[in-house]
């Protein structure tokens, strides 16, 4: 089986951040601005191929309209997201910052991030 990474490389500038435990080990992952968290922690949970139940949230597109996506409950039996937020990136560090609409009012989660900091080649700043 292979192994999935702790953290995925991601290649832009800026973009959105989650934090999860699953089976007690913490996973970042990095997506897309212009995606949602819960579709950045959906594509997660899809990857370890574990189950979870959905909730609807809305969102706006981008040519203003309102509609609705189911996304992950924040927690269940194998995992839990404990944080998101925005993350900007460059060849020496990772910010991270903010907090997300979407599972709200979470942020950063500090002590998930030094668990995980051993395996970022990375300065890890938190704003």
């Amino acid at each position: 089986m292979e192994e999935i990474p702790s953290i995925n490389n991601f290649e832009e500038d800026f973009g959105k951040f989650i934090q999860v435990y699953v089976n007690d080990k913490p996973y970042i992952r990095i997506g897309a601005i212009n995606i949602l968290h819960g579709q950045i922690f959906s594509q997660l949970l899809n990857e370890l191929n574990i189950p979870f139940n959905s909730k609807a949230t809305g969102y706006v597109d981008e040519n203003d309209n309102v509609s609705s996506i189911m996304i992950p409950l924040k927690r269940g039996d194998l995992y839990e997201l404990v944080g998101a937020g925005f993350v900007q990136l460059d060849k020496e560090s990772l910010e991270f910052y903010g907090n997300s609409i979407d599972y709200n009012p979470l942020g950063v989660d500090e002590n998930h991030l030094y668990k995980i900091a051993k395996n970022i080649n990375k300065k890890i700043i938190l704003k």
